[in-house]
């Protein structure tokens, strides 16, 4: 007998760009517990810890925050009631970092929220520093707000992609760690923007908002996507993340569907199937 236990998780990330105003914190919270997301993670939230303490109660389970100043950054995780308990470890630091450690299926995976600053210069100390700090993992997921593309076709209207300081620290990042832009990854070609604004007259969008992951995880990944928003001028990004445990025994075999999103498996069936014909 084959038996799967099946861990589906919800995971977002979102540059909320402030959630101060009430109304607004109540239509997100309800929005965020309409749709079960799981795990997420805001950015520039400009939260005080007595202002969080009032309306905690909007969201349906607990919430983690770093703040530094009311006017600016702020990175907070919520984590549904459900898996609350699976939350081993928080820190964080700057209203600019933020890392739990969750644990589902006896793997312990890292979690990390991050907003990058605007100045050029102060992101790419930032990105050192974190590279330097985040824990050395093979189960190690990144998300947030990086305010900076990895490439040309992230961006469109007056900007332009640089392979600056910034560039480079952030691709180093993801090179130390061996972690990859897997929204990317599945859209080589395609052109969506996480963030859209008007200067001086003009439309421009730029995609600096990322799900950063490690490559042994991206089978896991069943489906990844941008959900525009009235709310800010950042989209979100929601992932749907699966992880399973199977015992096996005699009798009964089932295919792992997963494998139908490990690229290297697809390709070898593929030139399998070619040579056969």
């Amino acid at each position: 007998i084959t038996i799967f236990i099946l861990a589906m998780v919800f995971i977002t990330s979102w540059n909320c760009n402030g959630l101060v105003n009430i109304d607004k914190m109540k239509m997100v919270f309800s929005l965020f517990n309409e749709r079960k997301y799981d795990i997420v993670a805001l950015q520039e939230t400009h939260w005080k810890d007595d202002f969080i303490d009032n309306y905690k109660h909007l969201w349906n389970g607990v919430i983690y925050h770093n703040s530094v100043n009311v006017s600016s950054k702020g990175v907070a995780f919520l984590i549904r009631n459900d898996i609350k308990s699976n939350i081993e470890m928080v820190n964080g630091f700057d209203g600019r970092f933020l890392h739990v450690k969750y644990k589902e299926n006896d793997n312990k995976y890292d979690i990390i929220n991050v907003y990058a600053p605007n100045d050029v210069r102060e992101r790419v100390m930032f990105l050192k520093n974190i590279t330097n700090v985040m824990p050395r993992s093979t189960e190690l997921i990144i998300m947030g707000d990086f305010n900076n593309t990895l490439a040309e076709i992230d961006r469109c209207g007056k900007t332009v992609h640089k392979y600056d300081q910034s560039y480079k620290a952030l691709t180093d990042m993801m090179t130390e760690h061996d972690v990859v832009d897997i929204w990317r990854q599945r859209n080589e070609r395609k052109k969506v923007f996480s963030r859209k604004v008007i200067r001086e007259g003009m439309l421009v969008q730029s995609r600096i908002d990322f799900i950063l992951i490690a490559k042994i995880l991206c089978v896991y990944v069943r489906n990844i996507f941008y959900v525009e928003t009235t709310m800010s001028d950042h989209s979100m990004i929601v992932m749907n993340f699966n992880t399973e445990v199977c015992e096996r025994g005699p009798g009964v075999w089932i295919h792992n569907n997963l494998l139908l999103y490990d690229e290297m498996y697809v390709n070898k069936v593929q030139e399998l199937i070619e040579k056969e014909k």
